[in-house]
This record gives C-alpha cells, structure tokens and sequence, in this order.
C-alpha cells in the first residue's frame, strides 16, 4: 500500500520505521497517562514481523509530507491481521 489522503502518505510498514512507529505509541500512550509496555501490550509495535506479517497481516504507517511520525493518531489504528 501507498496512498496519499490530504497531506499524508499511508503506506506499509518497513523495517526503518520500528523505532519511529514505536515512539509514536509511546508518546499517545504517555499524553493519555498509560505505561508503554514494550515487553507486555506494545511489543506488537517492536515485532511487526512477528505479529502481523508473519500471520499474513499488515500495519501500515502514516506521515506527513514535511514531517514524519508527528502526532499521527492512525498509526496503530491501521494496523490490521487478515482471516
């Protein structure tokens, strides 16, 4: 996948984008007042290869055209595992 919607791209996940889709979760985590859990509840987000492409799913990421991974809230939300 790569589309563009307004002033982002979705596109699917690559392996450069671990560190930057991890602390995106960490940081909407911390706002909401929630622990980042990176060896319990968020290590899907570190182990995409495990839990999701392995299985035959996808997760995608979003950025701007200027900025990546500023405060997007679909990152997560994208994220998605096929039957």
């Amino acid at each position: 996948m790569n589309n563009i919607y307004r002033d982002f791209t979705i596109r699917n996940w690559q392996e450069r984008d671990r560190a930057a889709a991890a602390s995106v979760i960490e940081q909407v985590l911390q706002e909401y007042g929630l622990p980042w859990e990176p060896t319990g509840a968020d290590r899907d987000v570190l182990e995409v290869e495990t839990a999701y492409l392995s299985a035959g799913g996808e997760f995608w990421v979003s950025n701007g055209k200027d900025r990546l991974w500023e405060r997007l809230p679909i990152t997560r939300l994208l994220a998605a595992r096929r039957r």
